[in-house]
Formats: structure tokens, sequence, C-alpha cells
């Protein structure tokens, strides 16, 4: 229930990706993966992803 205007006609919005999702992508996105340029090894020069167990819910 909309807590503003007490509609039960409410949905999620299918086409939005998970924050943390989408961000990790924007450096493959634009700086040309999968081919390893060279704005891809300058601007991006790591090969492991760590993430914080603090954003990690199961």
């Amino acid at each position: 229930t909309c807590t503003q205007c007490k509609s039960h006609n409410i949905r999620q919005d299918e086409d939005v990706l998970d924050t943390w999702f989408s961000s990790a992508l924007w450096p493959f996105s634009t700086l040309g993966w999968p081919d390893n340029t060279a704005d891809l090894e300058y601007f991006y020069p790591t090969s492991v992803l760590v993430t914080a167990y603090d954003i990690i819910t199961f």
C-alpha cells in the first residue's frame, strides 16, 4: 500500500537493475570490454572485485 495515496495498485518496475550490479558494469560498458583496450587498462587496472560483507544479504 502506498503511504501517500493509499493505493493498493502498485508494483515494482521490472526494468530497473540492482544498483550494485549496474554500478559494477559501468567500467566494462564504457571502457571497451570485452576488448583489452588502452582505456580499460589505464582506468581500471585490476583483476579482482571485492564486495564488502555489509552489502551482501542472504
